[in-house]
């Protein structure tokens, strides 16, 4: 998001980002207190007179509090108060540091899970070697003509035969453990993945974790993407929080603009009003197109709102 902020209606200069705003107000704030006239103001205070700076401070602060910054979002310049700034700002620091620290556990968690992998992946080496040494040592199973003629022999066969079969099924068994184990390791880590990703989406969303709006807006975001072109499939298959979010933000503008076709439509389908005697000087404005006028210069989800309402209200 491009952002630039000054003070709205003063000579103040443009700033990149809302931090260097907040730190100008500051050090407008500081020089007000720790000015030449700060002596006097204590003396007049010390002799229990009325300070005229102190109520012109008040006033100030009140002005201060209700100070307007013009930013640039999406391109479009608008106003916000200063309170709404600090807190955007407050809520998006918290983001981006909660994020981080998911971004931080998962690519921990991923170099764990990877070094598994590796071990157990030499390990099944070595095993499938020794499963193919033991295929080429397999002996003849013992001659039961044997156990008249040479009884002896026929022990001998059989305990070797016995011999290979006992290695051979400890080497089978251990490697449908590692498997096992593999899967084991693989599942927790798409569960733990699928955890941090649902978190950091409930942060980035938060009407996506409510109980009850939350099913609601899912089911709109997956017929979304279909609409646009998405299989089912692939649907299903979205667990990075980011894609879910840009997706989000794709939904929401083509609503917008849907919302702005259908107002202009309606506001060109309605017929002008007759014009106003000469000698007034007044141009006609009803609210309708005030609320059209809003709605192009702010492009806002509330101004579409609120143009929309004016043409079915009449």
């Amino acid at each position: 998001m491009d952002e630039t902020a000054n003070p709205a209606g003063s000579e103040s200069p443009a700033f990149d980002n809302p931090e260097d705003a907040f730190e100008h107000l500051l050090t407008r704030q500081a020089a007000a207190e720790d000015g030449p006239d700060e002596n006097a103001r204590r003396e007049g205070a010390s002799n229990g007179q009325p300070d005229a700076n102190e109520a012109h401070s008040d006033d100030a602060t009140e002005e201060q509090e209700e100070q307007r910054f013009k930013v640039k979002i999406n391109g479009e310049d608008r106003e916000v108060p200063l309170s709404e700034l600090l807190k955007g700002y407050s809520l998006e620091s918290d983001y981006r540091v909660k994020t981080s620290k998911l971004a931080e556990e998962a690519r921990s968690a991923q170099a764990q899970y990877a070094q598994a992998q590796a071990m157990q992946q030499q390990y099944a080496q070595v095993l499938q070697h020794h499963h193919a040494q033991l295929a080429q040592m397999m002996p003849q199973p013992p001659d039961p003509s044997l156990i008249q003629s040479d009884p002896v022999a026929f022990l001998q066969q059989q305990q070797a035969y016995q011999s290979w079969q006992g290695n051979m099924q400890r080497v089978q068994q251990e490697q449908y453990a590692l498997t096992q184990q593999q899967q084991a390791q693989q599942q927790a880590m798409q569960a733990g993945m699928l955890a941090r990703e649902s978190e950091a989406l409930a942060k980035a969303i938060p009407e996506i974790a409510d109980a009850t709006k939350g099913a609601a807006l899912k089911s709109g975001i997956a017929n979304y993407l279909q609409k646009v072109g998405f299989t089912p499939e692939e649907v299903g298959a979205a667990v990075d929080h980011r894609h879910i979010v840009v997706a989000h933000k794709a939904m929401l503008y083509d609503q917008l603009m849907a919302k702005q076709g259908e107002a202009s439509k309606k506001l060109a389908a309605i017929p002008p009003k007759p014009p106003q005697r000469s000698g007034s000087g007044v141009t006609p404005t009803d609210g309708r197109t005030r609320a059209m006028q809003n709605l192009k210069r702010t492009g806002s989800i509330d101004a579409g709102a609120e143009a929309f309402m004016k043409i079915l209200g009449g």
